[in-house]
């Protein structure tokens, strides 16, 4: 799964949940919650591309809120704000709607 299916999915699921918007962490393990540190994207640049090719690539031009890189005991950990879709209008990321299953990510088309 990538970044950009994982944003379609999370946007979405915000909206089903009757939230604002959903959060993607990188730099901290699943099930632990310890923070491990990330060097996804290393450059403030090279994640404001990401957030253009999302916007890009969605169906509505959705993308972050918020990029948040915050250092925690000396490690990086990366916080997307991600807004949930306006209601009845699903995200899709290059023609496919992505969901979540448990721990698993799911498309339709």
């Amino acid at each position: 799964m990538t970044t950009q299916e994982l944003i379609s999915a999370h946007s979405n699921e915000a909206n089903l949940g009757q939230e604002e918007f959903a959060w993607l962490l990188f730099g901290i393990h699943d099930k632990t919650h310890a923070v491990l540190g990330s060097s996804y994207k290393p450059t403030r640049p090279s994640l404001d591309a990401l957030k253009r090719e999302i916007a890009e690539g969605t169906n509505c031009g959705i993308t972050f809120t918020e990029i948040h890189e915050i250092m925690y005991q000396g490690k990086r950990v990366i916080m997307f704000q991600i807004p949930a879709v306006p209601k009845g209008i699903p995200t899709s990321y290059k023609g496919y709607y992505y969901g979540r299953d448990g721990e698993s990510l799911s498309k339709a088309y």
